[in-house]
């Protein structure tokens, strides 16, 4: 139990059958991906096999060109370049959650 009395186990439901419990190495690899999440992943037309930019801990909010994504990501919005992830700009809004913003 961790400082607040919450399980730190990560449970499967309550009808899995017992043959599906997580191994340690599986628990660890999944605390890894949710500690990256929400992601924002970018895969080429071409190669939708290949993804070409990964952006831990941001939401999309949507594409403002072919070259720019708006992103969430600690609650401010941030204009990226949609190829490589380099920042553009960082708006000058404080945004609570990303789900109040939209774009129009």
């Amino acid at each position: 139990m961790d400082a607040g009395g919450q399980s730190r186990e990560i449970r499967l439901g309550s009808d899995a059958p017992e043959s599906e419990k997580l191994t340690p190495e599986e628990i660890s690899k999944l605390r890894e991906v949710i500690a990256r999440h929400p992601l924002v992943e970018v895969v080429a037309l071409d190669s939708p096999s290949r993804l070409s930019l990964s952006i831990q801990q941001a939401t999309l909010i949507g594409w403002l060109s072919d070259k720019e994504l708006l992103i969430f990501k600690d609650k401010t919005l941030h204009i990226v370049n949609a190829h490589d992830g380099k920042p553009i700009r960082t708006l000058p809004l404080s945004v609570d959650r990303a789900e109040y913003v939209f774009l129009r």
